[in-house]
């Protein structure tokens, strides 16, 4: 079994580091759920990040990591891939990421069990990305995305509703997230309780995950919700976690709101510190376009956090109808937080929900369901 994601290294003194969503969680889900499997890879040890920042990647028994030279071109990164399609009987190919369309494409001409991990809306996720370039890109990557589903043997979507709506086919399917959470302690929720309650009830600091350079997950309208807040008396302070290379054009937007003095940027952080920083924000901000389940919402959840979403996205799956806006409602968005920082009650009522479900969506429950459908697509075998 071949699997086929964005999965991308640096290499360090004979060590993995982890680049990008992934992480050893999702590995050993990987590990357990799917059996022996071939993950293709990168090394982008030529980007020079800061390994210090990064999460070693941890061996593991049941996973041959296929470790290739990133700085290619795409046309020779495109041989490797058939290459190793061509060794597989089973190729997963989680769409849709550009290397997992070019590995749809080699399963069915090679006549080989192709397993689609149905990720992405891949019209919004290009469209809303930011440059012209992923713009003119959206809509054939989205009728490739379309094709491969109707193409595949098997689907597991990472939804429950949106991408079986977007990306609808015959193939046997499931839905099923890719996250997985660790049991959280009672512990956690009682913090989060205290620090409601320690509240002044005229300030907050509210997190948002992702990189400063991918519009569509909407730093700007949490910096205009901000400003909105400032006008009406309200101290709300802003940390954005994440790497990224539009800093500065963050910095002009909440200038021009008057709230630049209010805007943190944390970079990355090791996987193992990323909790931390979310027990230290009262709110997780996610006024995203894109968004196919929510990792970081989750992760969120986890804590105890009331976690803000949008209607347009998966979010509105796991996330009440009075947390979520539609994306770029900074007027929304505004009066969401402004009940959140006054209204006591309801902030223990969303923290206690938020720890609920976020219970659905722990390890071993996750991990067991694709088990059985990795079983099942084992056992089977072969194209219908």
């Amino acid at each position: 079994m071949l699997l086929v994601r964005d999965e991308t290294f640096v290499v360090d003194n004979d060590e993995l580091y982890i680049i990008g969503s992934s992480n050893n969680k999702l590995y050993d889900c990987n590990e357990y759920a799917m059996g022996p499997v071939d993950i293709l890879s990168w090394d982008v040890s030529y980007k020079k990040p800061d390994i210090s920042k990064l999460e070693k990647y941890k061996e593991h028994k049941g996973i041959n990591i296929i470790l290739n030279d990133g700085n290619i071109s795409f046309f020779k990164k495109c041989k490797v891939i058939k290459e190793n399609v061509k060794k597989a009987d089973i190729v997963v190919a989680k769409l849709a990421i550009i290397d997992a369309i070019v590995a749809c494409h080699y399963a069915r001409k090679y006549k080989k069990t192709l397993v689609v991990e149905s990720g992405s809306d891949a019209y919004a996720a290009f469209k809303y990305h930011g440059g012209l370039k992923y713009r003119l890109a959206a809509r054939p990557l989205n009728m490739l995305t379309k094709h491969y589903h109707k193409k595949a043997d098997y689907i597991i979507y990472v939804s429950q509703k949106l991408l079986q709506d977007r990306y609808p086919s015959k193939a046997i399917s499931i839905g099923c997230a890719d996250v997985v959470l660790e049991k959280t302690p009672e512990e956690v929720l009682d913090k989060r309780l205290a620090r409601i309650k320690a509240n002044d009830g005229k300030s907050c600091t509210v997190g948002l995950i992702g990189a400063t350079q991918a519009e569509y997950r909407g730093h700007d309208t949490l910096i205009t919700a901000s400003g909105i807040l400032k006008k009406r008396g309200y101290d709300v302070k802003i940390k954005f976690l994440g790497g990224g290379t539009m800093n500065d054009k963050r910095i002009a937007h909440a200038k021009a709101c008057g709230v630049e003095d209010k805007i943190e940027f944390c970079g990355r952080l090791p996987r193992d510190k990323v909790f931390g920083w979310i027990d230290d924000i009262d709110i997780l901000a996610m006024p995203t376009m894109v968004e196919s389940l929510g990792r970081a919402a989750l992760e969120g959840m986890s804590r105890g956090c009331p976690v803000i979403g949008t209607y347009e996205t998966a979010l509105a799956e796991i996330i009440a109808d009075d947390l979520l806006m539609h994306a770029k409602d900074a007027n929304r968005l505004a009066d969401i937080i402004e009940k959140l920082i006054t209204d006591k009650e309801y902030a223990f009522m969303c923290a206690k929900r938020s720890f609920a479900k976020a219970l659905e969506f722990e390890k071993d429950r996750i991990m067991n369901i694709r088990k059985d459908f990795y079983a099942k697509v084992r056992q089977e075998g072969k194209r219908k």
